[in-house]
């Protein structure tokens, strides 16, 4: 699995990019907006020769680009979310959290570390990114098992990559073209590890490919790192002579939009801890989205770690002879973390 690198539309603009091979022998890539501004080549400053085809098409583009009106949320608007957004949000919304949920003092992580370059730093905040995803969306089933990061040149433009090796190994691979470039690479482990918790949770999309990328993405929202989905989401680095803007991962900026708002009106009209220094911007995006009962959920919990349905109940009926006073919710608790003790 691997997580590529687009160039996406923003709202209902079309960003137009060209990618010239000067004579100098650098690749300049500019936007079709400069091709009107006479662009010079960033190694020898000399003119860069644009198309009369090319030019035509950034005076047509911009033209049809200023007439667009954004569709982006405003505060206190009624906004609706596409409804394969919708669908995919409340699915893996509905699975992953719990009223129970104590959380952390903000749904939205907020990172303390800087990324420094080294190995110890990127592996501790990995560590911080699970322990975070466990907090948030504790109703699957995250791994405790950390993967390692390490830092590759990942092939096929792709920017990290989740990988799994023959004895079960799992490690977490990080481009070193965005070391320089902190958002970035906070997005990169936070999209990658949602790859390792669909997998554990069993819902990893393995004959659509880029539908799974598309949930790994949105699964981000889901388990807090909304924030870093927002900030790393378009970054700007040096190839060579020339800098290079991507967007990273499979949504466009108006889905990220809206995963986000969807996410905080959802956890909001559910009264779901974490919340206090958040509000819903756009009103009814949310609609009609309600979670499970805690002793729903309970059971649903114990059923990821026990799969089989009658050695469930015969452990709820001895659980429940030896603490006959405790709620399904506590009972539930204590048998998957007996559970997990016993497997450790």
């Amino acid at each position: 699995m691997c997580w590529r690198i687009e160039s996406r539309a923003q709202d209902r603009t079309l960003i137009m990019v060209f990618n010239i091979l000067h004579p100098c022998g650098v690749r300049v890539r500019f936007k079709a907006e400069d091709a009107l501004r006479r662009p010079v080549c960033p190694r020898c400053r000399q003119p860069i020769q644009v198309s009369a085809w090319q030019k035509l098409c950034a005076r047509v583009g911009g033209a049809r680009s200023a007439n667009v009106q954004s569709t982006g949320l405003r505060a206190n608007v009624r906004s609706t979310a596409s409804p394969d957004v919708v669908a995919t949000l409340s699915r893996l919304a509905r699975r992953a959290w719990t009223r129970g949920q104590s959380g952390h003092g903000s749904f939205l992580f907020r990172p303390s570390l800087l990324l420094p370059r080294d190995e110890a730093s990127r592996n501790d905040a990995v560590r911080a990114l699970y322990g975070y995803a466990r907090s948030c969306a504790d109703g699957l089933n995250i791994p405790y098992h950390v993967p390692l990061v390490s830092v590759t040149n990942c092939s096929d433009d792709a920017a990290g990559r989740f990988a799994v090796d023959e004895d079960g190994w799992t490690s977490i691979e990080i481009s070193r073209d965005f070391l320089d470039t902190p958002r970035a690479v906070w997005l990169i482990m936070a999209h990658e590890l949602c790859h390792h918790i669909l997998e554990m949770a069993g819902l990893a999309g393995r004959h659509d490919r880029l539908a799974n990328e598309r949930q790994t993405d949105r699964l981000m929202f889901v388990c807090g790192f909304g924030q870093l989905a927002k900030d790393g989401y378009e970054s700007t680095r040096q190839v060579q002579s020339a800098y290079v803007r991507s967007h990273l991962g499979y949504l466009t900026a108006a889905e990220h939009r809206a995963a986000f708002e969807w996410v905080i009106a959802a956890r909001c009209a559910n009264q779901l801890g974490g919340m206090e220094d958040l509000k819903p911007q756009s009103l009814g995006i949310a609609d009609g989205f309600e979670i499970q009962s805690n002793e729903t959920q309970a059971l649903q919990k114990l059923a990821l770690h026990i799969v089989d349905s009658s050695a469930r109940q015969r452990l709820l009926q001895y659980y429940r002879g030896k603490h006959p006073h405790l709620s399904l919710v506590d009972l539930v608790q204590i048998i998957v973390d007996d559970y997990a003790r016993d497997r450790s």
